[in-house]
């Protein structure tokens, strides 16, 4: 009886951890909704959840411990798909536009 106990309960705790995952990647998903930023991506590996996410012009990446929900890496930096147009090519506003008369 001991035994299926024990195993029970190992059980439970691997799969409390998973579900305890997805529960703090949800609240970090709908947090990032409600400050308003777009193309938010979620990661999980292992105990590290990676957050992704764009706003005003502005890219945000956060790495969290999930166990702990500990932030062990951010960085903020200017989003790179502001500076092209639809085409995939650089926008004419980004461009040097001197013209030569010959």
């Amino acid at each position: 009886m001991k035994r299926i106990l024990l195993t029970s309960s190992v059980i439970a705790l691997g799969l409390g951890a998973e579900v305890h995952a997805e529960t703090f990647a949800e609240r970090i998903e709908a947090r990032m909704n409600a400050e308003g930023y777009t193309d938010i991506e979620i990661d999980i590996v292992d105990d590290k959840l990676k957050v992704e996410g764009k706003k005003d012009g502005r890219e945000l990446e956060i790495v969290y411990l999930s166990s702990t929900e500990e932030v062990l890496f951010q960085n903020v930096e200017e989003d790179d798909d502001d500076l092209h147009d639809e085409t995939g090519e650089d926008s004419d506003e980004d461009e040097d536009v001197t013209q030569s008369n010959k």
